[in-house]
């Protein structure tokens, strides 16, 4: 995480939204009350109010505020990033299963580790000094203490039977949204809740179910035409609002102890129970029978008696003494209402006591505690007491700073055997000792005495040196039986037993949430990636490290470059949030454009725009109020033009072929310039979509053929291309479902191989449509796209799932060489190819008579077709009159000029062919040589060379090349005698000369008192190996 400082001034059409738009301009009475708190523009979110109200109420409050690191700011600028690009230009906020109506459900091959053309994760999967990525809760199954399932708000639910040592993802990869704010165990049932309630920019299923420990999920789902259905009692077990539309997050959800068909869930919208298993869910309701539509954070049994429940929601508190069919409200103190987002804790150590922390304008309200089951409440810590700590500030050690960022991140666990002993997470940890009296910092997102003090002076305080670094912004507190104190935050999943030292249990969960990513083409396997509050992460091989912190944004890599200091090594460009940008290399870093200046350095879009000479990375461009560009790897830059267009814009493409073109966006505008950046002008809108652009990509050979991605939910109006630099605009959006586009890219040196990541999943163009291009990925967001060209390989970057790679086929050119006779007119003939599960991948009729054709055929994929040309008439091509002459007619199928099957003209009816598409290596000197491959990939001569002498150490017997220079024979020689010091078992062969014993000879005088004598030999860890007393045996 990274500290900022920014003047926010805003610009009069953020608090007036000048665009179409259909909400309401604000008031000035409540530009006043917005300008005034946080809790207008966090109630406004909460609520799920027009966007642009929110967004106006938000700039309201910051304008000429300070921003400084844990107020909420950075939280809300993730959100609106989001959401902007999927509700401009109304503002009007889409139901949070928009997405669901796609019904892509995830591909699978029947063993998709057998198949090399499925998508494989890339990890990272050790765990990473700037975290994997966020996690939202941490639940213990009670029936098995060590089994824990962590949920990922945009990746998944993980299991661990370990206690946090090793994770493995259950099988949520399949299900239409896969992201979850929370989740109840008990055995083999599980209920999910699914979403993002902390960042409130995730699509919900609502509440899911497994009986079988989470290899299966009850959701109301027809696969045959995508439709999401209804509750309606009948064994469907998500929890829906009415017609199906769930527009509300769902915060926490509990199973009872004592019957598994009893469940109750905190909505922003009230609270859910069932008592069939999810059969039927209904909302609780007063005691007076009246409903309870309110914003509710937090709910908790009582220890001991889950029929007794509490609840916690903006500036209420509510019980239940019957399952949570009805609610009584409780007074928490007198100025309550003005409480905003809360948290609630109970032990089994003092079943009675409740303790609820809660939020103001994100910063601490107040810390309650109730010792009559919330019967009545007393205040014990509240921010503005000098003897309180703010133990929701994200800036200080001692909690002397202001604010804080609670909408984003708050919980709170009480020990389950000292109810005394609390924990507070909120972007760092702290722990009381005596019920809320006292508190103490445990963690902090630095660590070690470093940070920031109250005037937001970066410095060192030795009182603090001792205080651990863990991963800011808690989302989620859970004591194990034992008191292990399990955490859930922005980098993973961490552990405590004592509450002094934490260890780090992120290992294997592959759920980062990357912004963008790039991959370097001059070296293999070499990649960066920017992902949300984890950093920026360098990927070498099998190897990730962590090379910059706080969000990482748009980047750049080369495996080999001549910047001096890189000294012929790795090169990169990094970025974080507002345009900061640094320059990378093994030797150091050197920051090359900050966001709290002018020029250059003042801010930029959330994710600013970063474009590097693929061919000279010392060449690279920027957008920010205007376009910048460097020729000397960042050190200086040059100011381009920028008045014509609005300041920030968010997307650029520069064209490397011809650098003159250059092509930026911003909402819904495009403007391009053709004098390489002197000046800009507004391609008209006739023929675009009024909706958020949310990628440009040019074709690398044409700088005028552009290709545009559009964000926002609007059906068949999701991508565009120009062919004359603006003039014209062709919509190719045929096949792709209605949801959000993320990104596109073009394969260099293909015919229009296009790619595009959407908010589900990949697709890919066959010339005249969009296809399906998902066998094996999640059903995942995907925000980046890139081709590593020597390889092959695709590789995309998602919102939840980190990164995934796809082997692709070499460009290939594959042609049906047609000649028609006399007799084929018309649509007499046509042809088609089918692939192996019976879908048209491509079709052709309508052929003029004595004309010779060579048809280009799509990119296909690996594997094998049925191509069938038809004749209407029954007569082929040669039709009635056949002569056996080079007149009637002819066919062919050619592969990169070699013919895989050809046919004449006399045929009848059809006549069909089958040919595969086979990548692989095609030398047979090779380890990995393909005799049935017809389309060239790379070839290993290594893998399969080494040892085959059985009396080496290191013989192999997978080896099928001998390597008899590579033997050795000393490694596994040793001694095998396990009384001796020498023992290894990792010996094979035995030596027993080399075997060594000590012997050790003690002597005691024991006089006067020889029965007193008493003796032990310890090792260096002060373990005893043996005892003894007088006399000596």
């Amino acid at each position: 995480m990274k500290n900022e400082k920014v003047l926010l001034l805003v610009v009069g059409f953020l608090l007036a939204f000048s665009f179409e738009s259909s909400s309401q301009v604000l008031t000035q009475e409540q530009i006043n009350e917005a300008s005034d708190s946080k809790s207008v523009y966090l109630d406004l979110k909460s609520q799920g109010a027009n966007f642009y109200e929110t967004q106006a109420a938000f700039n309201a409050y910051w304008e000429n505020r300070e921003v400084t690191k844990g107020q909420g700011y950075k939280p809300f600028r993730r959100w609106e990033s989001f959401m902007e690009e999927r509700v401009y230009p109304s503002g009007d906020m889409f139901p949070s299963n928009a997405i669901n109506e796609a019904g892509r459900q995830m591909t699978q091959a029947a063993s998709l580790n057998d198949n090399p053309y499925a998508w494989t994760n890339n990890g990272p999967e050790e765990e990473m000094g700037n975290g994997n990525g966020r996690i939202s809760k941490v639940r213990i199954d009670p029936s098995n203490p060590s089994t824990y399932y962590a949920c990922a708000p945009g990746g998944g639910i993980w299991r661990s039977f370990n206690a946090g040592d090793s994770w493995a993802i259950l099988e949520t990869d399949t299900l239409p949204i896969i992201g979850f704010s929370d989740v109840a165990v008990n055995g083999n049932v599980i209920y999910a809740a699914s979403g993002d309630h902390d960042y409130g920019n995730m699509y919900s299923l609502g509440i899911l179910k497994s009986t079988d420990a989470g290899e299966t999920w009850e959701i109301s789902y027809n696969s045959e035409d995508g439709s999401f259905e209804e509750n309606n009692g009948n064994g469907s077990n998500v929890a829906w609002a009415d017609g199906g539309e769930i527009d509300f997050t769902i915060s926490r959800i509990l199973i009872s102890p004592n019957d598994d068909d009893k469940v109750v869930a905190s909505t922003q919208q009230g609270i859910l129970y069932t008592t069939d298993g999810g059969d039927n869910w209904a909302f609780g309701e007063t005691t007076a029978g009246g409903a309870i539509d309110e914003v509710f954070h937090d709910i908790e049994f009582k220890p001991g008696d889950p029929s007794i429940v509490y609840a916690c929601g903006n500036g209420i508190f509510y019980r239940s003494t019957n399952s949570g069919a009805n609610w009584t409200q409780v007074e928490i103190s007198e100025n309550q209402g003005e409480m905003g987002r809360c948290a609630i804790a109970v032990s089994s150590d003092e079943p009675n006591w409740i303790y609820m922390i809660a939020t103001k304008s994100s910063a601490l309200f107040g810390f309650y505690k109730s010792i009559n089951s919330g019967a009545s409440w007393t205040e014990v810590n509240n921010s503005e007491g000098a003897q309180y700590p703010n133990i929701l500030s994200g800036q200080t050690y001692d909690g002397t700073g202001s604010g804080g960022q609670g909408s984003y991140d708050l919980c709170i666990s009480v020990h389950p055997n000292n109810a005394d002993s609390i924990t507070v997470g909120g972007v760092n940890l702290y722990n009381s000792s005596d019920g809320g009296d006292t508190w103490d910092i445990i963690a902090h997102w630095v660590g070690n005495g470093w940070g920031y003090d109250a005037n937001d002076d970066w410095g060192y305080d030795p009182n603090y040196s001792t205080i651990p670094e863990v991963h800011a912004d808690h989302h989620g507190l859970t004591y194990a039986a034992d008191g292990t104190l399990i955490i859930a935050n922005d980098g993973g999943v961490y552990t405590s037993t004592n509450g002094s030292t934490f260890e780090n249990k992120s290992e294997g969960l592959f759920i980062g949430q990357i912004y963008r990513l790039n991959v370097a083409q001059d070296q293999d396997d070499l990649v960066v990636s920017g992902l949300q509050d984890c950093g920026t992460q360098k990927m070498d091989g099998s190897f990730h490290q962590s090379i910059m912190g706080g969000d990482g944004m748009d980047n750049f890599i080369v495996g080999q470059s001549s910047f001096p200091q890189a000294d012929n090594g790795w090169l990169a460009y990094t970025g974080v949030q507002y345009g900061v940008f640094a320059r990378k290399t093994a030797a150091g870093s050197t920051t090359i454009a900050r966001s709290d200046g002018d020029g250059v350095n003042d801010g930029g879009a959330w994710i600013t725009p970063l474009r590097v000479d693929p061919e000279n990375e010392a060449n690279l461009y920027i957008v920010k109020s205007h376009v910048y560009k460097s020729e000397n790897y960042g050190d200086d830059w040059v100011e381009l033009a920028g008045d014509e267009f609005p300041s920030n814009p968010s997307y650029m493409a520069v064209s490397w072929v011809n650098p003159n073109y250059i092509y930026i966006s911003k909402w819904e505008q495009l403007w391009k310039s053709t004098n390489g950046g002197a000046s800009y002008a507004r391609i008209g809108q006739a023929g675009l979509p009024n909706r958020h652009i949310s990628d440009l990509e040019l074709d690398p050979t044409d700088p005028e053929r552009l290709f545009i991605a559009y964000s926002t939910f609007y059906e068949g109006n999701k991508i565009y291309k120009t062919d004359d630099a603006g003039a014209t605009f062709t919509n190719m959006s045929e096949g792709l479902p209605d949801i959000p586009m993320d990104c596109i890219h073009y394969r260099k040196g293909s015919s229009d191989d296009i790619f595009v990541g959407t908010d589900v999943g990949v697709y890919r163009w066959n010339g005249s449509k969009w296809n399906d291009f998902n066998l094996g990925l999640p059903n995942v967001i995907v925000q980046d796209l890139e081709i590593m060209e020597s390889s092959n390989v695709l590789h995309a970057g998602t919102y939840g799932r980190g990164q995934w790679t796809k082997q692709l086929l070499p460009i290939y050119e594959l042609v049906l060489e047609l000649e028609t006779d006399a007799f084929s007119c018309t649509d007499e003939q046509a042809w088609t190819i089918t692939d192996s599960g019976g879908d048209v991948v491509a079709s052709g009729s309508g052929y003029e008579c004595s004309t010779e054709y060579s048809i280009a055929i799509p990119t296909l994929e690996d594997g094998c077709y049925t191509f069938e040309i038809t004749d209407s008439y029954g007569d082929g091509m040669a039709g009635q009159y056949y002569e056996s002459d080079d007149d009637d007619g002819s066919y062919a199928m050619v592969l990169n000029g070699e013919t895989l099957f050809s046919g004449t003209g006399n045929w009848g009816e059809s006549s069909s062919h089958e040919f595969c598409l086979n990548g692989g290596c095609m030398d047979a000197a090779a380890c990995n040589y393909d005799a049935s491959a017809n389309l060239e990939l790379a070839c290993d001569f290594t893998s399969c060379v080494g040892c085959m002498d059985d009396t080496a150490c290191n013989y192999d017997e997978s080896y099928s090349t001998d390597d008899p220079a590579s033997c050795e024979f000393t490694s596994c020689v040793g001694c095998m005698d396990d009384t001796a010091c020498n023992y290894s078992a990792d010996f094979t062969v035995s030596d027993e000369e080399s075997c060594a014993y000590i012997e050790l000879f003690l002597e005691i005088n024991p006089d006067p008192w020889p029965e007193d004598i008493g003796w032990s030999l310890t090792d260096d860890d002060s373990d005893i190996i043996i005892t003894g007393a007088y006399p000596l045996q």
